[in-house]
């Protein structure tokens, strides 16, 4: 288990679009350490509105136009994080965080 997964179910910094696109918001995690500019190449790179904060270890992206038409790919956040990520929709956060215990059915936080 994530020694910070309920910090993750707590942190969501884009609460409004989670929870009415929940597919559209996500969680990403590094293998290693995030690189600290991680954050601002990716916004320097985004086109399609997308929103990119990082908290800690953690990169928050909301993809308002939709993931489809975004060009952050995986292997950009990849090069940019400086290890590989691990990227998943709020809605799986949730459900992963209730298989774990650390959220009730329905509820993130």
């Amino acid at each position: 288990m994530l020694p910070n997964g309920p910090a993750y179910l707590r942190g969501n910094l884009f609460p409004g679009p989670s929870a009415d696109t929940p597919n559209l918001v996500m969680l990403a995690l590094a293998k290693a350490p995030l690189n600290p500019s991680a954050a601002d190449a990716l916004r320097a790179r985004a086109t399609s509105g997308e929103q990119i904060a990082q908290v800690d270890d953690a990169l928050w992206v909301h993809y308002q136009s939709g993931v489809a038409r975004s060009r952050l790919s995986p292997a950009l956040f990849d090069r940019l994080a400086g290890s590989p990520v691990t990227v998943r929709n709020w809605r799986t956060v949730c459900a992963l965080g209730q298989l774990c215990g650390l959220a009730e059915p329905g509820n993130a936080g």
